[in-house]
């Protein structure tokens, strides 16, 4: 007995690897069912490690964007250029379409009027309107240095602008024939026999009368230059809107619109002896 109790801690080791032993191979035996007990510890090792896995998961999901902050920062201020950048694009190339639709435009009217072989034609974008209400003196980018000189004619596809009054090396000032101060001859495109004169009226309308008053004069009647004066003959002036009689001198009196929208002008053609 004396000689038991003196081995008692490898008796004690021996015993325990025996149980061991023993549910290992019993496990062994009953490999895919799983006991009430098994069951029951299982399910409790699953209830506790749920809770502890999500917490896990939203504390490496908060480190994760905490560390990542700065380069989802950097591609979303990366996208907003980019779009930025192809709006401007877009609105680039929209401008220039319509850029080159109204240069065309003004190219046609050139080859089709009859005045240009005798004028240097230049042309010119319209960078500043005087401080008028009514669109009507405006400044451009040729000058001087382009062979533009005071007096010179101006137009667009539209018809007749106006005219140079001020210039230097590399600017003019137009005055258009909407200005109260401008007086242009015309005549009717319909009936060139109808001659008369035409102004603005302070208003950017235009008004004036015929010289012959028994001559007929309709609503809609297209004006063009005569070619008597400053400009030359065949330049849209702008179309009729309303005729009467001054009942104090029986003039037939006129009031029309131009075909010149003042309000829009980019692009402008002078022409320069």
């Amino acid at each position: 007995m004396n000689r038991l109790r003196g081995h008692r801690g490898l008796v004690v080791t021996i015993c325990v690897f025996i149980v061991v032993c023993v549910i290992i191979l019993f496990s062994l035996s009953n490999i895919g069912s799983i006991g009430g007990a098994g069951k029951a510890a299982q399910s409790g090792a699953a209830a506790v490690e749920s809770p502890v896995a999500s917490a896990g998961n939203g504390i490496s999901d908060f480190f994760y964007g905490l560390t990542h902050f700065g380069s989802i920062q950097e591609e979303n201020e990366r996208l907003k250029a980019e779009i930025s950048d192809l709006e401007s694009q877009l609105t680039d190339a929209k401008l220039s379409s319509e850029q080159f639709t109204e240069l065309r435009n003004m190219q046609n009217e050139l080859n089709t009027a009859t005045y240009d072989d005798s004028y240097d034609v230049v042309t010119a974008s319209v960078t500043a309107y005087d401080e008028s209400q009514f669109f009507d003196i405006f400044t451009v980018n040729a000058g001087t240095s382009d062979g533009v000189d005071k007096g010179d004619i101006v137009v667009n596809s539209d018809g007749l602008i106006g005219h140079v009054t001020e210039v230097g090396k590399n600017w003019a000032k137009v005055t258009g024939i909407s200005d109260s101060d401008t007086s242009v001859s015309f005549m009717l495109l319909r009936d060139p026999e109808v001659i008369g004169v035409i102004s603005g009226d302070a208003k950017n309308h235009l008004q004036g009368y015929v010289f012959d008053e028994t001559k007929s004069v309709l609503e809609g009647d297209t004006m063009v230059t005569t070619g008597m004066g400053a400009y030359p003959a065949g330049i849209r002036i702008g179309k009729i809107t309303d005729i009467s009689i001054d009942s104090g001198t029986e003039a037939k009196t006129v009031k029309g619109e131009s075909t010149v929208n003042f309000k829009s002008l980019r692009f402008v053609t002078i022409l320069s002896k």
